[in-house]
């Protein structure tokens, strides 16, 4: 079967993401940026940790809490997700960028590693919240979290 299969319009590949793949995402994501503001590594000052830290709380709750994207991404349409370019190769591609640099920071907690996760994130989130509204607030997070690590990394020239 071999080659086939990739060609195959039901195969997983072209198949997905799901709605499941984008909320593991949105799970990672909250994992990423509370690392960024709560991290020793000094990625931010101590002041924009902690101003981050009350931000994210505020908008996706505690780490580890059933946050409000998840439920957001769980009430998206399939063909939604189609139309946006989130599923297929495409969505695949969006994905695995992300993956990607998460494993990155995530081996070597520094600012540019965090900015280039977060700037992969916006893209993922930029397609997702133009169908689900309600991730515009977690967009804007992580938008704010990827300007802060560039005025602290402006601070520290």
């Amino acid at each position: 079967m071999g080659m086939l299969e990739a060609d195959d319009p039901d195969s997983a590949e072209f198949r997905g993401p799901t709605q499941e793949d984008y909320i593991i995402f949105l799970r990672q994501l909250r994992q990423v940026l509370g690392y960024v503001a709560s991290e020793p590594q000094g990625l931010l000052s101590t002041q924009r940790r902690l101003e981050l830290r009350r931000v994210l709380d505020e908008t996706l709750g505690p780490v580890g809490s059933p946050a409000r994207p998840e439920q957001a991404v769980r009430g998206i349409p399939s063909e939604k997700l189609v139309e946006e370019g989130l599923t297929g190769r495409p969505g695949w591609m969006k994905l695995d960028g992300w993956r990607r640099r998460k494993d990155r920071f995530l081996d070597w907690m520094n600012r540019n590693n965090a900015r280039s996760c977060l700037n992969w994130a916006a893209g993922v989130l930029d397609s997702l919240s133009a169908i689900a509204p309600p991730l515009k607030v977690t967009q804007e997070l992580v938008s704010a979290a990827g300007n802060l690590l560039a005025d602290a990394e402006d601070a520290a020239r």
